[in-house]
């Protein structure tokens, strides 16, 4: 005979497995549990109650129910991975997981959880819709995140080559991926053609990612560092139109050059930053 104790225990239990059950964004078993599930069959059959599920998630708090909010579109991923198939022939449905991994992306950008990206976001919609990425921009940023993120390069020329026909990019996007990989030619060139080629107005994506990721602050350094040997000063304007491409200086590389190197502020406000006098720590 159960004591109160376990009886107590064993009701808690069978309620929770029940509301988990029932509730499609709590479902933590994914496609191994749900699979059996009535809500699961209904998410594979239903259109509507696949974007229902879609519009609830995508209107949770992005700070306080971020992981919830990670968790339903993993599941949503699942459900369009287990009907692809039958299904890849039709636009509303084509359109609907652009929606989906587009908002993946985002979150994954929120939380900072740069590696999940490529695998999960990027890597699935070049296997499966390889068009429709490059008319929205996420192929050139899957070229760039494969040889600035993963330093993968055989990897984002593979890429490159693969969709050449409808790559307008192309040359830019060579370009960029050797003058970061392979420090070849001055890195004043990668911002000039970011600027110039992936600027926000012709990819949303590119220079949101490097900024976010580092990859700009790398760069950044890298760049100064060059100036370095080759000036005994230079201005702190002069330094970002020219060497920079008027990209705006990252607050870190503004703490490092003030630790590394003596400043001077001329009356006009110009900060003039003096290579040749480095600061004794």
């Amino acid at each position: 005979m159960l004591t109160t104790e376990e009886k107590r225990r064993q009701k808690f239990s069978q309620e929770s497995l029940n509301r988990i059950k029932n509730d499609q964004l709590l479902d933590t078993g994914l496609l191994s549990r749900s699979q059996s599930s009535a809500a699961y069959k209904r998410l594979q059959e239903s259109h509507e109650d696949r974007v229902a599920l879609f519009n609830q998630i995508k209107s949770l708090d992005g700070t306080t129910q971020m992981s919830t909010k990670a968790h339903g579109l993993r599941k949503l991923r699942e459900i369009i991975i287990s009907v692809f198939d039958s299904k890849k022939e039709n636009p509303v449905f084509i359109e609907f997981v652009f929606k989906v991994y587009t908002l993946t992306y985002e979150v994954y950008m929120e939380q900072r959880d740069f590696d999940k990206i490529g695998g999960i976001v990027l890597e699935m919609l070049m296997r499966y819709l390889p068009d429709q990425c490059v008319q929205n921009g996420f192929a050139d940023l899957y070229v760039v995140y494969l040889s600035h993120w993963e330093n993968n390069i055989a990897k984002a020329y593979d890429v490159i080559r693969t969709i050449r026909s409808g790559l307008t990019s192309r040359e830019p996007l060579l370009q960029l991926c050797s003058l970061f990989y392979g420090e070849t030619g001055a890195p004043r060139y990668w911002f000039q053609i970011l600027q110039e080629q992936f600027n926000e107005n012709s990819n949303q994506w590119i220079i949101p990612f490097l900024k976010k990721s580092g990859v700009i602050d790398k760069m950044q350094k890298r760049t100064l560092m060059i100036c370095a040997k080759s000036y005994n000063q230079l201005s702190m304007p002069a330094f970002q139109e020219m060497c920079l491409q008027k990209v705006t200086i990252v607050p870190g590389l503004e703490k490092f050059i003030e630790e590394t190197f003596e400043l001077e502020t001329l009356s006009d406000k110009t900060q003039v930053i003096y290579f040749k006098r480095r600061k004794v720590k």
